[in-house]
């Protein structure tokens, strides 16, 4: 592991030189605007309305700007857990590579908006999920993929028509549709972070070379680029035709300063020879940085995983806490991905705090030379932390993913064998990183971590939802759902939201077809499970 603190050399930086003195005095698209000489846009406030009057539902995918993912005023908890009953289902009607959601609904108020994995918005209603309207894009996503709400508008992105767009909240009438790269080998698959007036979202690298991951900084009055930053350093370091990779997955983190902070994925070709197109650690892959906003510019990284050549992302939202270390009152980013790895930094300087493994390893999943025979690896390329973290009370809930994989340092076998997988959520101390408890589950964990007062909740591909007390780790609750979970679980109020989405439902050596459904599980639900359905609006909305 490697960590910087300070600024980055600003040729690193594409796009930086747009913003030049004025972005030192004026915020994002306000600055861009002052520069080129244009009438100054009026601002919205830095923090969306929405996100505050929603506050005790749940406004974006990560539950706030934090990715605390704790819905901490929910009426839901260990004493009445065992009363969530269901309250409505939607048949989801489309799908994609990997099922038909991955990304969570969110929840404003009686309206909830969600994507699907072909990239269709949809507004329905808390109350028993009828349609209140659609938006088709009908564009194919490997997701995770999501949207984010703000300024009156939906934002998100249409996966492989490699496009950002922005939606009328109300109506769902496009407002701007701006495409962000022209290479075949790229897509753009994130769930965006919306903030002061500007949208984060990233492009999604394959691993073809050439391809790679860039953050955009949007106008979101018209998807205009105020900023880029290009997450591999030195034009793909040094071999743009061979090399690629270093995406960013999931939503960035805010802090009250208007700084963002994310995971990196993966540097390719992997193994590659032991990823020898790519000599040295390959900035800014698999690692957690933050940005300052007004420029663009590297505040710190941390690398989580320098050269890596086993497809190990350290991908997760970092989660923002602040607590007391040895009487000190300290702000940390904790971040965690694939490698199998979580790594709580100071938030201000990026200087490592603690950092533990989790899951199972081996010594090839831990940096030893592949050798020219295939060998078994752990955590594999679906092990480690798959799925968002949650935090509350000084404790962190970590859902761990275990799966081998099988490498040589010139071959990967992609592993089919999901139903071989186990879970873990662990519970962690944010203090210091020890374990304060560990449950084990018999899947594929692949639904995140989602706390509600005194319960959390997650889940994987064979459908089952599991509550657990925040203090033992008791297991208080479970659910069968219709089909496996490969989105995040989401509360709002008296309600738990299920992405049951995942064809691949692996509870025993004989599943049932799976039925792919949102579900909607509410304390004293009608317990009747009718499916709501979804009526189809006329062509060209």
């Amino acid at each position: 592991m490697t960590s910087f603190n300070g600024q980055i050399d600003r040729r690193k930086l594409l796009g930086a030189s747009a913003l030049a003195a004025a972005a030192l005095a004026l915020p994002g698209r306000m600055a861009l605007a002052a520069q080129q000489g244009e009438a100054t846009p009026a601002p919205g406030p830095a923090i969306p309305p929405e996100a505050t009057d929603y506050a005790n539902d749940w406004p974006m995918v990560q539950g706030d700007y934090s990715a605390h993912r704790n819905a901490a005023n929910s009426a839901i908890n260990t004493s009445n857990v065992n009363e969530l009953d269901v309250a409505w289902r939607i048949p989801l009607k489309v799908s994609s590579a990997y099922g038909a959601i991955t990304g969570p609904p969110l929840v404003l108020g009686e309206t909830i908006y969600f994507q699907d994995m072909q990239s269709n918005v949809y507004a329905i209603n808390r109350a028993d999920g009828s349609l209140i309207w659609e938006k088709k894009y009908d564009a194919p996503s490997y997701g995770p993929n999501g949207i984010a709400v703000g300024y009156g508008m939906i934002f998100g992105a249409t996966g492989t028509f490699k496009e950002a767009f922005a939606l009328r909240a109300d109506t769902g009438e496009e407002v701007w549709r701006a495409k962000l790269t022209n290479s075949k080998n790229e897509n753009v698959l994130m769930a965006p972070t919306l903030y002061d007036n500007t949208l984060y979202i990233s492009t999604a690298a394959s691993y073809v070379g050439g391809a790679r991951g860039i953050l955009f900084a949007l106008d979101i009055n018209d998807g205009s680029t105020l900023w880029q930053w290009n997450v591999a350093t030195d034009n793909l370091w040094g071999k743009a035709r061979v090399n690629s990779g270093a995406t960013i997955w999931y939503p960035p983190s805010v802090d009250d300063e208007g700084n963002i902070y994310f995971g990196t994925g993966n540097p390719a070709p992997f193994p590659g020879n032991n990823g020898e197109s790519r000599p040295g650690p390959n900035l800014y892959s698999s690692s957690m940085v933050s940005l300052d906003t007004v420029e663009g510019s590297v505040r710190w990284y941390v690398q989580a995983k320098p050269h890596d050549v086993l497809d190990h992302d350290f991908q997760q939202s970092p989660v923002l806490v602040e607590t007391e270390i040895n009487g000190r009152p300290t702000k940390l980013a904790i971040g965690a991905g694939k490698t199998g790895t979580v790594i709580a930094v100071d938030a201000d300087t990026g200087r490592v705090v603690w950092e533990i493994k989790v899951g199972e390893h081996n010594e090839y999943g831990d940096g030893a030379p592949l050798p020219a025979t295939p060998v078994t690896v752990l955590p594999g390329t679906y092990g480690g932390v798959e799925s968002p973290m949650a935090f509350a009370n000084d404790t962190l809930f970590v859902p761990v993913l275990n799966l081998a994989s099988k490498f040589s340092e010139t071959e990967w076998d992609v592993p089919t064998a999901l139903a071989d997988a186990t879970g873990e959520l662990l519970a962690i101390d944010v203090t210091n990183g020890s374990t304060k408890w560990a449950a084990k589950l018999e899947t594929f964990t692949s639904a995140a971590a989602t706390v509600a007062g005194d319960v959390v909740f997650t889940g994987g591909l064979d459908g089952v939802v599991h509550a657990y007390d925040v203090e033992t780790g008791d297991e208080v609750w479970t659910y069968q759902a219709p089909a496996g979970l490969n989105a995040p679980l989401v509360i709002a109020g008296d309600m738990l939201f299920i992405g049951a989405g995942s064809p691949y439902y692996v509870n025993s050596d004989n599943p049932p077809t799976p039925e792919l459904q949102l579900v909607a599980l509410k304390l004293g639900g009608n317990a009747s499970g009718t499916p709501a359905v979804l009526p189809s609006l006329p062509s060209g909305r």
